[in-house]
């Protein structure tokens, strides 16, 4: 079948549910469900795809997204070095974290398939990315109740494999279209451009410059960046006050399409909130305020004679608690301590202490 590049059409059938994103309204992420014997068969390419690109270095060194022995924390960390490092210099350092819109759904096969003949992918790997990606047949699904059928002519299928190696693909030489000392970090559609320096006007012109540069080369993908959505900020060695103050000043803004990317002071990255002087209070108070309601459902039940077994609790703390309160990255001491109070609470109601 794989010789001879012919495969089974019911592998081109999926049942499409449809799941709302969390804290998004009226947003749903749809994930599709394919066959079992082509799942089984995407698995093995998928193998065969990884020691392709990793040994024939496809991916870019600032791709950190979907790897194996790579994770957000690289993104994060590679990012708060750079910063650190500029402020040592006494440089500021703009940064800005872009939004693709609907990036999975609005790949387009014959661009992704033109790259991949461009890497040097053999054929009869890229035939089989091509029945899978091509002339879809959804039936969606939706609170239990079957809504339409449809054929599909571009997108990755969400839950596929397949899907977020080949969007790395996708993206992969988007580092090209960047000018000289501005940087790039990405994590499958999440994308940090940055570039440090002692100028705020060199700063502001070059990252307008770069945004100009990857909305074009997006543009040829399929793809659109999100002005709305996205956010930029500076970080730098003064005080908040002062740094707005001199943002104001210098009229720094950032642009798509002449509208003006808004500024944040905290922004979120992979999960991260980010503030001005990388102290994490930001972070830390981002956490306990998700933290506190969980706190009241573990008190509701738990008691040192009466509730629930100590078995339970602790099934639900790691549950509820336990993703959120692992933190790995590098935070000062004193804002630790603070931050391990709520940990200890916590499990002192998981133990009965």
């Amino acid at each position: 079948m794989f010789n001879k590049r012919v495969f089974p059409k019911q592998w081109n059938e999926y049942f499409t549910v449809f799941i709302p994103k969390p804290g998004k309204k009226d947003a749903l992420r749809p994930i599709s469900m394919a066959n079992n014997l082509h799942k089984i068969f995407e698995r093995l390419i998928y193998k065969r795809l990884e020691w392709w690109a990793e040994n024939n270095h496809i991916f870019h060194e600032t791709q950190f997204g979907f790897r194996r022995g790579l994770s957000c924390i690289d993104n994060i960390a590679t990012l708060i070095t750079d910063i650190h490092t500029a402020n040592k210099e006494r440089k500021y350092t703009g940064v800005v974290f872009l939004d693709l819109v609907g990036a999975f759904d609005n790949v387009i096969p014959e661009a992704l398939m033109a790259l991949l003949f461009k890497y040097g992918l053999p054929n009869k790997i890229m035939e089989f990315i091509k029945t899978t990606i091509t002339h879809r047949n959804l039936t969606g699904y939706a609170a239990g109740i079957n809504l339409q059928r449809r054929q599909i002519n571009r997108g990755l299928p969400q839950g596929s494999i397949l899907s977020p190696i080949l969007f790395n693909l996708y993206l992969a030489l988007s580092y090209t279209c960047l000018p000289e000392n501005v940087k790039i970090l990405t994590y499958a559609d999440d994308i940090a451009i940055y570039c440090a320096n002692k100028n705020l006007d060199h700063i502001k012109d070059l990252l307008n410059q770069a945004i100009d540069n990857l909305k074009n080369f997006f543009s040829h993908l399929g793809l659109t960046i999100s002005s709305s959505k996205s956010v930029y900020t500076v970080f730098s060695n003064l005080k908040v006050r002062n740094l707005r103050i001199l943002l104001r000043r210098s009229r720094f803004n950032i642009k798509i399409s002449n509208e003006n990317i808004p500024f944040s002071l905290s922004p979120c990255f992979l999960g991260v909130y980010l503030d001005p002087e990388l102290n994490w209070k930001a972070h830390v108070n981002q956490l306990k305020n998700r933290i506190i309601p969980r706190i009241n459902i573990l008190k509701a039940i738990s008691g040192i004679q009466w509730g629930a077994h100590s078995t339970t609790l602790l099934t639900i703390y790691r549950v509820i608690q336990n993703n959120r309160l692992s933190l790995k990255c590098r935070i000062p001491d004193f804002i630790l301590r603070r931050f391990f109070l709520y940990q200890n609470f916590i499990r002192s109601l998981v133990f009965k202490l």
